[in-house]
């Protein structure tokens, strides 16, 4: 039995006991320190509560298995040997990991910069990408589209590209209405028309300031903003709540706007093909 107990004991640095004190005195500290970790990210990093919880759990696993280690007597041993004759295997594994470990850099660099939050709209030019942020992890960022599907983008790229936040802490959202009208169209009428029908939309929300409503200063200004080949082009601001409300608002704009040029003899030129018999 007492041969047993030595071999036990000799797996460990200081003997079996000693480890087992070692290991309960660990998983208390840790316990500790986990409940302190928690205070401090509730109170003090609340929006990004879910990122940092998952780099405190691994930071403290890792503490865990070092900790485990530690007491082993043949561990240094053994990872020697397995670095020594696993040299390929270890750079396979390097190389695979690269990837990995680029992705939760990032991964640190968005958490850190904050260029998007959860429920955060953005869009990726680049990508031809627009959508939600539904989830920020150690590796990827997952996006739901408009047209809901759900993409999941590794941080690497994501902190790669150009990204627009098209969230605002005011709640407004600026949307710009290209429209063109024929040469020999009443310029002045149209601008009027789309004013009106700008201001009377229902998601179209006023800005004036107290001082500009006194003065009457116009709801929406409508700019020409280039003359081409075949029509002049005019630019409105339309502000809306948000992005969402914001692209229904334009859509029925657009709608409503040509309804009132066709009635109003307000020409939006396309291409003619003249076919000669």
């Amino acid at each position: 039995m007492e041969k047993y107990i030595n071999k036990i004991d000799s797996i460990f640095v200081n003997g079996l006991v000693s480890a087992l004190i070692s290991y309960l005195f660990l998983i208390i500290i840790l316990i500790i320190l986990n409940k302190l970790l928690n205070r401090l990210i509730e109170s003090k990093y609340s929006k990004q509560e879910k990122i940092i919880k998952r780099y405190k759990k691994i930071i403290i696993q890792v503490l865990l298995v070092i900790g485990i280690m530690a007491q082993l007597q043949s561990f240094s041993f053994i990872a020697t040997s397995i670095l020594a004759s696993g040299g390929l295997f270890a750079i396979v594994i390097g190389m695979a990991s690269q990837e990995a470990a680029s992705n939760i850099i990032n991964g640190a660099f968005i958490m850190g910069y904050k260029p998007y939050r959860t429920n955060d709209f953005i869009e990726i030019p680049s990508q031809n990408l627009r959508g939600v942020v539904i989830d920020i992890n150690l590796r990827h960022t997952i996006i739901e589209t408009i047209e809901k599907t759900r993409l999941i983008i590794p941080n690497q790229v994501m902190n790669s590209v150009t990204i627009e936040n098209v969230n605002n802490e005011n709640q407004i959202k600026g949307n710009q209405l290209f429209l063109t009208i024929s040469y020999t169209s009443d310029i002045d009428k149209a601008i009027e028309i789309i004013k009106d029908c700008s201001s009377k939309h229902p998601l179209s929300l006023d800005i004036r300031n107290s001082e500009e409503i006194a003065n009457n200063k116009d709801i929406i200004n409508v700019f020409c903003t280039n003359f081409l080949d075949s029509a002049i082009e005019l630019r409105a601001t339309v502000y809306s709540s948000n992005n969402t409300t914001g692209f229904e608002m334009l859509s029925d704009l657009r709608m409503t706007i040509k309804k009132e040029f066709d009635h109003q003899g307000i020409e939006i030129p396309f291409p003619h093909v003249v076919v000669k018999s």
